[in-house]
């Protein structure tokens, strides 16, 4: 890649930490549930106006079904179909493992207890080593990572401190994570404003025909 004149915008990558993202924004916002049909092409390049966005690379990993939230995957899957309609973005896919795990009681007797654990697999690897090849390789000036898992300080350190480069963290929760405020470059938080105004369309379409919005991520009209 050429980098263009001297008013040309830094090139950056996105690196989304799909999970994250999603349960800090929306398990966290009870009040925010029709932000969920986000165009991410658009919501970058909304709000990092100052870079040229190359690219976004999504992870994330498909749900168990649950008896609690059935349809959880069929709403994921959905959401999957509408991202994959964006030229700019790479979905790359995690597993899920679940299996039988012992655990203890936080309350004495502290008996031992056999619980179904589910847990989420690759991803972090995965989006870490992703955003040091695009640097190692200069495919990007800045790179952009959306979460506050702490499990991710080692290549954001590595990129701040070792390599010189910019790393600037988009956080979904509340408070940042500490550990990621010492090595960021620039951490800001996600708006609910900036969310809504880029929703995808309520249907789209792709090679295997219609893409429905999930009728509980609608909002529905109100009045008469």
């Amino acid at each position: 890649m050429t980098v263009g004149g001297p008013a040309s915008k830094p090139r950056a990558m996105v690196y989304v930490d799909g999970f994250n993202f999603y349960n800090g924004c929306f398990r966290r916002n009870g009040d925010w549930p029709y932000a969920k049909w986000l165009d991410l092409s658009r919501y970058f390049r909304l709000i990092y106006g100052g870079f040229d966005i190359c690219h976004i690379h999504y992870f994330s990993a498909l749900v168990v079904p649950t008896h609690w939230n059935p349809g959880a995957q069929d709403r994921q899957l959905m959401y999957w179909r509408a991202l994959r309609t964006l030229p700019d973005l790479t979905l790359h896919e995690g597993v899920f493992y679940q299996h039988a795990k012992t655990m203890f009681e936080a309350n004495p007797p502290f008996a031992p207890v056999v619980v179904n654990k589910i847990e989420e697999k690759q991803t972090d690897v995965h989006l870490a080593s992703r955003m040091l090849v695009d640097a190692f390789q200069g495919n990007c000036d800045v790179s952009i990572l959306v979460t506050n898992d702490s499990d991710l300080v080692a290549p954001v350190r590595i990129l701040t401190q070792e390599l010189g480069r910019a790393v600037y963290v988009l956080n979904p929760r509340k408070k940042p994570a500490y550990h990621l405020m010492q090595v960021a470059t620039e951490i800001r938080s996600v708006r609910l404003g900036a969310m809504t105004a880029c929703q995808f369309p309520d249907q789209l379409h792709d090679a295997n025909g219609v893409i429905d919005i999930p009728l509980s991520w609608k909002k529905q009209a109100t009045g008469p």
